[in-house]
Formats: C-alpha cells, sequence, structure tokens
C-alpha cells in the first residue's frame, strides 16, 4: 500500500500533492465515495466497495472535478486516480456494515422475514455482522491463549 499526500481534482484539474507528516490509514482516505449529479439531484452512484472513501466520481465532469479530494491510500504501481472505479479501497480501519464485503452477512429480506422476523432482524444476521475488521485481519480468538 502507497500513502500519498493530499491530492485534489483530476486529469488537467489535478493539483500537485501535498506534503504530510502522518496520515491516518482509514476507509475514508482510500478509494470510494458517493457522487450525485449535478443536474439530478436524485441521480447518485456509491462505490459499494467502500462507500465513505473518497475518489469516485463517475456523474461529475469537468469543472466539477476540481477540488475534489482523491485517494492517499492505494496499491504500489496505481495512482487511483479514475472517477469510474476499479479499485480495490485500502485501509487498516474497520468496516461499516454498509461495505458490500460485508452485506452478505447481513441476512435475507424477503416477504416471509418481513412479515415474521423484521422486528427482530439480528436473529437472522451472522457474527460476521458485527465482526467490523475485515476478514484477514480477525483474530481467531479475543485473548492470548496460555501454553
Amino acid at each position: 500500500m502507497i500513502v500519498s499526500g493530499h491530492v485534489s481534482g483530476l486529469g488537467p484539474c489535478a493539483a500537485d500533492q501535498k506534503p504530510f507528516t502522518t496520515m491516518p490509514i482509514s476507509y475514508d482516505r482510500a478509494y470510494g465515495g458517493v457522487d450525485e449529479h449535478e443536474k439530478r439531484p436524485g441521480k447518485i452512484r456509491t462505490y459499494p466497495d467502500n462507500p465513505i472513501g473518497v475518489g469516485y466520481y463517475p456523474l461529475s465532469r469537468g469543472a466539477l472535478l476540481v477540488g475534489r479530494p482523491l485517494a492517499n491510500l492505494h496499491p504500489i504501481g496505481k495512482d487511483a486516480s479514475r472517477r469510474k472505479g476499479g479499485y480495490r479501497p485500502l485501509s487498516f480501519g474497520p468496516m461499516s456494515r454498509n461495505f458490500k464485503t460485508r452485506i452478505a452477512y447481513a441476512g435475507t429480506y424477503d416477504q416471509k422475514w418481513m412479515d415474521q422476523q423484521a422486528p427482530f432482524s439480528l436473529m437472522t444476521s451472522t457474527i460476521g455482522t458485527f465482526n467490523v475488521p475485515r476478514r484477514t485481519s480477525r483474530c481467531r480468538t479475543p485473548w492470548a491463549e496460555k501454553k
């Protein structure tokens, strides 16, 4: 993972990286985010792999990209500067329940569920719904085992 200084704008609108001394390695600094169409306020696109990130601007064009932040965290050899996606967000931070990789743990929501389980929705969820770190960062046990 590369951690870069703050950059804003895309293409000819891009500004130079700003130097930094510390940077949180969290998903709000990784590629992703939400973009809303300028002329059609109800038209919104969200990057499902990281809905809280920056740099995903599929509906914005031209001058609307000036000053928009780009991701500070990206894979080695890639600068994550395409506005339409295709990047895996990188971070060591916790993932919210609305991330694409976490939604699968939330259970199903068919009519039977609505009729019988909706008031008790946690009954259909698995432990993965509440286990915040990504799968590769989880501990097998929450405490150290004595040998």
